[in-house]
């Protein structure tokens, strides 16, 4: 029986392709995301890459890899596993006195230490998939964080997500929230949850089939609507804002379907 995966980026591709236990070859392979992976393997491995009319049974990668990282946990042992408490306001330890006796008795019983999942202890830094892409690019360029914040600070063009993101997203005072965030995902990656955003094509005003795309010199072009599913052809509500095409009297949009 065929099962098929949406793959959404480059991390998700490997991190499949080692799950399934496919050949280096496989993952080496070229592939242009978001795509739409079948895999059969009832009489031998067959693989097929969709790219149009995929079916709704697809199972989201991005899903399949948070649900396994919730299986990763964390063992606290001894004297630390009793400075853990039980309730919201910090009153209840899981280490406490019986009375009358006076002995301390454990909640739960902490001889072989106390498991803690991962995601509890490392919250997920939630970007768009505008925003990963963005970030794949730039870790292609840089390095240290100090200089990928530079270049997103100085070069919003390329950067326009996280440019809003990191420096306009929140009020000053909340500003240092989404920095450490962007900081503890670009050193550990895995952090990072993708959440699909909304896109759309935007109509070109009284010219027949005709929707805007964005091109390479910064600017706007018209391309007839055979091209909606191309990247460059679909807008995101920061990119709206960007190219002046938030009036919808003006502009009409077409939401893109995945």
């Amino acid at each position: 029986m065929a099962k098929y995966y949406r793959v959404r980026t480059q991390e998700q591709w490997e991190w499949l392709c080692n799950k399934l236990n496919l050949s280096q070859a496989v993952i080496e392979r070229s592939i242009a995301f978001p795509t739409v992976l079948r895999i059969e393997n009832d009489d031998g491995l067959r693989i097929e890459i969709i790219y149009y009319g995929a079916p709704k049974n697809v199972s989201e990668v991005s899903n399949l890899m948070e649900e396994s990282k919730m299986e990763d946990y964390i063992t606290i042992y001894g004297k630390d596993a009793e400075q853990i408490r039980t309730t919201s306001d910090g009153q209840v330890p899981i280490v406490k006195y019986h009375e009358p006796s006076g002995r301390l008795t454990p909640i739960f019983d902490i001889a072989d230490g106390i498991d803690i999942p991962k995601s509890l202890l490392y919250p997920k830094v939630k970007f768009t998939e505008e925003e990963k892409r963005e970030f794949d690019d730039i870790k292609k360029h840089v390095t240290a964080l100090y200089n990928a914040m530079v270049l997103i600070f100085e070069h919003r063009d390329e950067c326009i997500n996280l440019n809003n993101k990191l420096f306009y997203s929140a009020p000053p005072k909340y500003l240092n929230d989404v920095q450490r965030d962007f900081a503890r995902a670009w050193t550990d990656e895995s952090l990072i949850e993708v959440i699909p955003d909304k896109k759309w094509n935007v109509k070109v005003p009284h010219i027949e089939n005709r929707f805007y795309f964005k091109h390479t010199d910064g600017g706007l072009k018209g391309s007839s609507s055979a091209y909606n599913d191309d990247y460059n052809q679909q807008f995101t509500v920061e990119e709206l804002k960007y190219y002046g095409l938030e009036d919808e009297s003006i502009y009409k949009r077409v939401e893109v379907e995945e």
